[in-house]
């Protein structure tokens, strides 16, 4: 192999290993983040308070945008497997670029999506106050 093709590969390699780095250490610091949250709100029922509708539902994050950051981040490891692949095993690396760095865009464009997507909950519905002489229903 050529210097400009061990440099790619180290570069390559390199990028797959902070990414990595990087999911762990997001997962790592959201585990905490839960953690504190649940020991804030033990803290709270045993005081005797009860803690606000919100304050649960701004913990749990939506299936639909987990769903859609679990396939962006697996559509990015591919794109850039294929380009790892094509690209140096191949021989060919503007096809490796091209193919792994559009896939790799599509993974992009999941994680995204998940980071904008609209909570199911979360939506704006006016009730109506309920008074004495007028029923709810």
């Amino acid at each position: 192999m050529s210097g400009e093709e061990v440099s790619v590969a180290l570069v390559s390699l390199g990028t797959l290993v902070a990414g990595v780095v990087v999911i762990v250490v997001g997962l790592n610091y959201r585990a905490r983040m839960r953690e504190l949250r649940h020991k804030e709100r033990l803290a709270m029922i045993e005081r005797g308070l009860l803690p606000p509708p919100e304050f649960e539902a701004g913990s749990v994050a939506t299936a639909a945008s987990q769903r859609s950051l679990s396939l962006g981040i697996i559509v990015v490891g591919l794109g850039l497997g294929l380009t790892v692949l094509i690209g140096i095993a191949g021989g060919a690396l503007d096809v490796g670029l091209g193919v792994g760095g559009a896939i790799a865009i599509l993974g992009a464009a999941f994680i995204v999506r998940s980071i904008y997507a609209t909570p199911a909950g979360r939506r704006d519905v006016t009730v109506p106050p309920v008074t004495p002489d007028k029923p709810a229903f």
